[in-house]
């Protein structure tokens, strides 16, 4: 249920002719790793799935988080799949395992 990987996963919109409006905005990640875990179901209970991942799994896993924040990756098309079905990918950044001790 839970990973833990060393980049994320995906290019940057810009690169594909996005344009931010309104609220929308964009943000460069910080490479490094981050632990991943996935939500299935609907966006309005994402809240439960980030507290059993930060509040649980994280202090058990012996890693402490870095000072950058969380983020989503929406897999699923809230249009076509029903909310039940909906997939997000939670990425935490992870400190580095040196700047713990």
């Amino acid at each position: 249920m839970w990973s833990i990987r060393t980049e994320p996963p995906f290019l940057s919109s810009v690169r594909f002719g996005f344009v931010p409006w309104e609220e929308i905005g964009i943000q460069t990640v910080a490479g490094g790793e981050y632990a991943v875990t996935t939500h299935t179901g609907p966006y309005n209970q994402l809240g439960k799935t980030y507290a059993e991942f930060l509040g649980q799994w994280l202090p058990r896993s012996g890693r402490e988080l870095a000072n950058a924040p969380c983020f989503e990756v929406y897999l699923s098309d809230p249009g076509s799949t029903p909310a039940e079905e909906l997939l997000t990918d939670i990425y935490a950044p992870l400190r580095e395992q040196e700047a713990m001790r």
